[in-house]
């Protein structure tokens, strides 16, 4: 089985700011998430289709690995502490950069988990920031278009 999907999704929101706020966090979530899987090689994955990074405006929470039910769902969660606020005051190129780093994180932290070759993560990663995060993104958000 391959990966098919990674995604970046906020767990609950309590700071009622925050919550007129995430339609926007998806849409840099998605930007980021599709441009982070362009640049990935086909991954072989035996019982995994999906890796899914949980985001929680909670400090006091510590990374939290969820091991797949190969048998229903084939999704990998990791739960992450994350400055909700902090985020919405990051710029444009920032906010792009921030959820790249945080999603590049969770990926070493998996791969650790599970003992896997990190180095397809790395290579992602620093093609990434090669191309400057942006030049990159508009080829995925052009790819996407056309679909």
């Amino acid at each position: 089985m391959a990966l098919q999907d990674l995604q970046i999704i906020l767990g609950d929101i309590f700071n009622e700011d925050g919550k007129k706020h995430i339609a926007k966090f998806n849409t840099y979530a998605n930007y980021v998430s599709n441009m982070y899987f362009s640049v990935l090689p086909k991954l072989e994955i035996i019982f995994l289709k999906k890796i899914v990074i949980e985001l929680f405006d909670d400090v006091r929470l510590t990374d939290n690995f969820i091991i797949p039910n190969t048998d229903v769902d084939n999704i990998c969660t990791i739960k992450k502490s994350f400055d909700f606020l902090s985020f919405l005051a990051k710029d444009h190129d920032n906010k792009i950069k921030y959820l790249t780093e945080i999603l590049y994180q969770s990926l070493i932290f998996i791969s650790k988990e599970l003992n896997w070759d990190s180095e397809v993560f790395q290579v992602a990663f620093d093609t990434i920031i090669n191309n400057n995060f942006k030049k990159l993104a508009l080829v995925v958000m052009a790819k996407s278009k056309k679909q």
